[in-house]
C-alpha cells in the first residue's frame, strides 16, 4: 500500500515536471488598435488623399505564423508574422507592415487604383 502510495507521488511529480507550457508568440500583438488611416486614390485629375481614424482588430489565423488584421468596414487582410515584420500572404505583394514596439503597428496596403497606410497604438 505504501509502496503504490509513493509510486503514485514519485509518477506525479514527474509527469508535471516536464510539463512545457507553450505560449504563442503572436499573442503580443492581438488586439484593438486606434489607427490613422490615409488613403491615396489615383485618378485622371491626379491624386486624391483621405484621412480619417478608426480602430482596426488583430487576431490570430489558425495558419501558425500568420495573423489577421479586419477594418471596420470589415475589410480582412492577412499577413505572415516573422519577428515584427508583416509580409502580405499568402501571394506576397506589395503590401507589408510591422509592430513598433508591443503596442504600435504600421501598415501599408497597396491596390491597382492607390494606397491605404494605418499608423496607430494598441487601445
Amino acid at each position: 500500500m505504501k509502496k503504490n502510495i509513493i509510486f503514485m507521488v514519485a509518477g506525479f511529480f514527474i509527469c508535471t515536471a516536464f510539463t512545457v507550457l507553450l505560449t504563442d508568440y503572436r499573442d503580443v500583438y492581438t488586439g484593438h488598435y486606434f489607427c490613422n488611416r490615409k488613403i491615396t486614390t489615383f485618378s485622371l485629375g491626379g491624386p486624391i488623399y483621405t484621412n480619417d481614424t478608426l480602430t482596426i482588430n488583430v487576431i490570430k489565423d489558425v495558419t501558425d505564423s500568420i495573423i489577421q488584421i479586419t477594418t471596420k468596414k470589415e475589410n480582412t487582410y492577412k499577413f505572415k508574422l516573422k519577428n515584427n515584420i508583416l509580409y502580405a500572404y499568402p501571394h506576397g505583394g506589395s503590401s507589408s507592415g510591422k509592430f513598433l514596439a508591443n503596442d504600435s503597428i504600421y501598415i501599408y496596403i497597396a491596390s491597382g487604383r492607390g494606397s491605404v497606410i494605418y499608423k496607430g497604438k494598441k487601445k
